[in-house]
């Protein structure tokens, strides 16, 4: 496809729908010298270097979250902050639902994080005595077309409202 002056991730052009980088977006990591006239090896780059960057950036692309969510986790649960790895996001695009003590379905629009795995969640709390546990898996049947998450969290095995984090792979 070649490059498009956009992030492989942002969701406003009509050009591509979001992605993780692949070759493709920089015209296949072939770009080659001048013969003629050669980059002085000290201060220009090089197409080997370049080339090299660029399946640099394909290989962390491959293994880097797409959004990371926190979640403060109450009775009223809130979004206390989020993060994407789109640059042309500026408004939230989560939907936080609580179900019942400990039990979260995150959403956002289908399509618009390109996933390659499961999502993690991350407790944020101090166990003390307790044993807490959480879980995230990907949720088969949001309302209205979404992409979701359904999230577990739990102290001594019963359903409890704990801060928690997700990032979606």
């Amino acid at each position: 496809m070649g490059a498009t002056g956009l992030s492989t991730y942002d969701v406003t052009s009509s050009a591509f729908s979001p992605h993780r980088p692949g070759l493709e977006d920089f015209n296949g990591a072939a770009k080659s010298d001048d013969v003629e006239d050669e980059p002085d090896p000290q201060t220009d780059p090089n197409a080997e270097e370049w080339n090299e960057m660029e399946r640099c950036i394909v290989s962390l692309g491959q293994v880097s979250d797409v959004a990371r969510v926190g979640v403060t986790a109450d009775a009223t649960p809130s979004i206390a902050w989020y993060t994407t790895a789109a640059t042309d996001i500026t408004a939230n695009p989560f939907t936080l639902t609580r179900t019942s003590a400990g039990r979260y379905s995150l959403t956002w629009a289908a399509g618009l994080f390109p996933m390659a795995g499961w999502p993690r969640v991350h407790l944020h709390a101090d166990p003390g005595a307790h044993n807490l546990t959480a879980t995230a898996i990907v949720n088969a049947s949001p309302p209205g077309g979404q992409n979701g998450v359904l999230i577990y969290t739990n102290q001594d095995g019963a359903g409890a409202d704990i801060n928690f984090s997700v990032d979606l792979f």
